[in-house]
């Protein structure tokens, strides 16, 4: 059993490199993902891939960490 199992995370960057390698990671685990990243398109991507994987995605939402009021309204 994974330690990620039904466990809800937050991914930023989650639309390339590191960040979509540990959203992939994390699906596989079992989690219920929160994904997000200032590309839109390539974000959708893995938001596609982590569904395809059958894994839960609670959101994936296309914003800039750096700006305060964003984060307010995406918590």
């Amino acid at each position: 059993m994974s330690y990620f199992l039904n466990k809800r995370c937050l991914v930023t960057g989650a639309a390339g490199g590191i960040g979509k390698a540990v959203a992939l990671a994390l699906a596989k685990e079992g989690a219920e993902l929160a994904i997000t990243d200032i590309n839109a398109e390539q974000l959708q991507q893995t938001a596609d891939e982590i569904q395809q994987l059958g894994a839960k995605l609670l959101l994936a939402n296309a914003a800039d960490i750096t700006d305060f009021t964003t984060i307010v309204q995406m918590a």
